[in-house]
């Protein structure tokens, strides 16, 4: 068998990102895979959910699935 030429899956230790263009890049590239997880669950499991983050500027980014006033109305509602 040939010997591998890559190193793999790497651990990569928990460090705050100092450069802000790689934050904010970094912070961007997690909110879209959120979306997309979310957006996979719903079409394997027909869930609701609702997902609301800020941005490291402040700017509020949100995701709701049917609507937000369903999700909000689904936490608040005793369990039936």
């Amino acid at each position: 068998m040939a010997e591998k030429n890559t190193l793999g899956c790497q651990k990569i230790p928990m460090a705050k990102i100092e450069n802000e263009d790689d934050f904010y890049s970094s912070f961007s590239n997690r909110r879209e895979t959120l979306y997309k997880k979310a957006s996979d669950m719903i079409g394997k499991y027909d869930i609701d959910v609702g997902i609301t983050i800020f941005s490291p500027s402040d700017n509020p980014f949100s995701f709701f699935h049917p609507t937000i006033d369903v999700v909000v109305d689904r936490f608040f509602s005793p369990y039936t």
